[in-house]
């Protein structure tokens, strides 16, 4: 591809997911809920995303999410992701819309920054795009560390301990084609 082709293509691409951003937060501003951020960190995980997907020529969620949100340094104790394919942004949109998983991600109030990624199908996606929404519920510093307590263990052999993860990760996917809308 041209050089001046890449670069049309890569601004239609930008300009894309700027209108994906707008409807998302147009949606939660009729919902009385506070606009997401656009957040550089989760933009590149969404573009990663969306990315994979085109290349495989199918949707399916990032398995590494919060690895790789944790990787890029972000502190967040909530993600989400809604992933799909269709032949524009605003299909895509209704469709998040319709499907119930989906609308909850977008409509999370806990939610306070997102990343979008937009790339187009290739093959037999040919004229689709890819879509990832990465949504976050981000820090502005690490969350602090629970006080420690002076204590005298009690041995208990041959017992596994658990603990209690205070991170959640919600997935949503979506075919417009699939919907029913």
């Amino acid at each position: 591809m041209a050089p001046e082709a890449a670069s049309a293509t890569q601004t239609a691409l930008v300009a894309h997911e700027a209108r994906s951003f707008a409807l998302i937060n147009q949606v939660r501003a009729e919902s009385a809920l506070h606009p997401l951020a656009a957040q550089a960190v989760l933009t590149a995980i969404a573009r990663t995303q969306a990315a994979a997907m085109a290349a495989r020529g199918r949707i399916y969620h990032n398995p590494n999410l919060a690895a790789d949100a944790n990787a890029a340094g972000l502190w967040w104790t909530q993600l989400g992701e809604n992933v799909g394919v269709g032949p524009d942004v605003s299909t895509i949109h209704d469709a998040f819309l319709a499907s119930p998983h989906h609308r909850d991600n977008i409509l999370n109030s806990a939610y306070n920054a997102i990343g979008v990624g937009v790339v187009p199908g290739t093959g037999n996606e040919s004229g689709q795009i890819f879509v990832s929404h990465v949504f976050g519920r981000l820090l502005a510093a690490p969350p602090p560390s629970p006080p420690r307590q002076a204590s005298t263990p009690t041995p208990t052999p041959n017992v596994l301990v658990g603990g209690l993860v205070d991170q959640t990760v919600v997935f949503g996917d979506i075919n417009p084609s699939l919907a029913e809308i």
